[in-house]
């Protein structure tokens, strides 16, 4: 942070190095696209390098248990342990879709004396904040649905989904331009965006749930 192009790609074993780091006190910032679909940012101390010093840094990615309970309170994981989050942007653009509304539909099989067994549908919305971002908390564990995010008549495709036993799922959602909608001011024309309704870049594929590296998972560095 506070120095331009000074970045480093982590290794498979999680380790980076950033040289020719001119004396001073610097704060290093860890970007993902996992942790950026989140919204959240991971920064470290500040770190004071001196002339010809090798400072070995730790940086670690939160776990899904730490996500959630940032994420979510108690109260709105009353009804299940599952949380599903990511961020909805324009396809074209990839600006926040700011209002959008994002649902999550399934049905559960319910079996009472009255009735004997019947499926119920289930449906839980949330809003797109300013920054794209969403959170839909308390889904039950182990269920197959479909997620969908619209804003005025614009609607994305309705994108499979799996909670398992991983309590966190997360997806990116693209949204199509809204009917008759002229493209923002500074839009490059022609611009290619991602398929609408597609499911994070980190995820393999749709309905797949994915994963936030353990804290175990650090990246080590030496400035």
């Amino acid at each position: 942070v506070g120095l331009p192009a000074r970045h480093a790609v982590t290794t498979e074993g999680g380790l980076f190095r950033i040289d020719s780091i001119p004396p001073g006190k610097y704060v290093l910032q860890l970007s993902h696209p996992i942790l950026d679909s989140l919204g959240i940012g991971v920064r470290s101390d500040t770190v004071n390098v001196a002339e010809g010093q090798l400072q070995p840094i730790e940086l670690a990615i939160p776990s899904a248990r730490t996500v959630i309970s940032t994420v979510c309170s108690p109260a709105k994981l009353r009804f299940g342990p599952g949380v599903i989050l990511g961020r909805v942007v324009d396809a074209d653009t990839y600006r926040p879709a700011t209002g959008a509304e994002v649902s999550v539909a399934w049905t559960e099989t319910e079996v009472s004396q009255t009735t004997g067994i019947e499926t119920a549908p289930r449906l839980r919305t949330t809003t797109v904040a300013s920054d794209g971002t969403y959170r839909i908390c308390g889904v039950p564990p182990n269920f197959t649905g479909s997620l969908q995010a619209a804003l005025g008549q614009a609607k994305t495709a309705e994108v499979p989904i799996t909670v398992a036993a991983q309590p966190l799922s997360i997806r990116m959602l693209f949204m199509p331009p809204s009917v008759g909608a002229a493209p923002p001011a500074g839009t490059r024309p022609g611009a290619v965006g991602a398929v609408a309704g597609a499911a994070s870049p980190s995820a393999a594929a749709p309905g797949d749930s994915v994963p936030v590296p353990a804290p175990s998972r650090v990246a080590r560095a030496v400035i």
